[in-house]
């Protein structure tokens, strides 16, 4: 019964490794299958990423031919309309731009123009204004200190009224206006 045990365990173990190697050799097969797919899906993504490698270096080209183009015939006259706005902002109002270009930039010139002018018939409008208004702002305060002297005068006026208007006493009437008299002395 050893023997037969032995023979039978040993028909187990070679069944057992059989099934182990069958199921690597179907893992195996599996995994060769992943690796070609994911081969090919790499060549393919390398292919899709060369064609926009090649598109994008086409189109930086044709870009940059665009942007020269548009530096000549658009950017340049708005450059100067910029550099122009930047002396207006600076408060030079005197400053114009010539008025050439394609249509969109003669009438950006124009536009320009226009605005420049508005701006300084508006700031000599308001300094003038401005001048004006300080002048009636000196005449104002002016008027004010003389009402606020006039105002002290009538209260110190008032008081004294108010001071001597329950007297009947001479004597002390007097004191009352002489205490007045000198507290109004300088």
């Amino acid at each position: 019964t050893d023997r037969a045990s032995n023979r039978s365990a040993l028909e187990e173990g070679k069944r057992l490794v059989d099934d182990i190697r069958s199921r690597f050799a179907r893992f195996d097969a599996v995994q060769h299958q992943v690796a070609k797919r994911q081969s090919a899906r790499a060549d393919h993504l390398a292919d899709v990423a060369l064609a926009i490698g090649i598109g994008g270096v086409i189109a930086a080209a044709l870009l940059i031919t665009l942007y020269i183009i548009a530096s000549v015939r658009l950017l340049a006259p708005v450059r100067r309309v910029s550099r122009a706005a930047g002396r207006v902002a600076d408060g030079d109002l005197d400053v114009r731009v010539t008025e050439r270009g394609t249509a969109e930039v003669h009438a950006l010139g124009v536009a320009f123009n226009r605005m420049a002018g508005a701006l300084q018939e508006g700031r000599d409008e308001m300094e003038s204004q401005n001048a004006e208004l300080e002048a009636q702002q000196s005449e104002l305060e002016s008027a004010l200190d003389v009402v606020a002297r006039e105002k002290a005068r009538l209260e110190r006026f008032h008081a004294f009224a108010q001071a001597i208007a329950g007297h009947t006493d001479v004597v002390r009437l007097s004191e009352t206006v002489l205490e007045f008299i000198c507290a109004d002395a300088p």
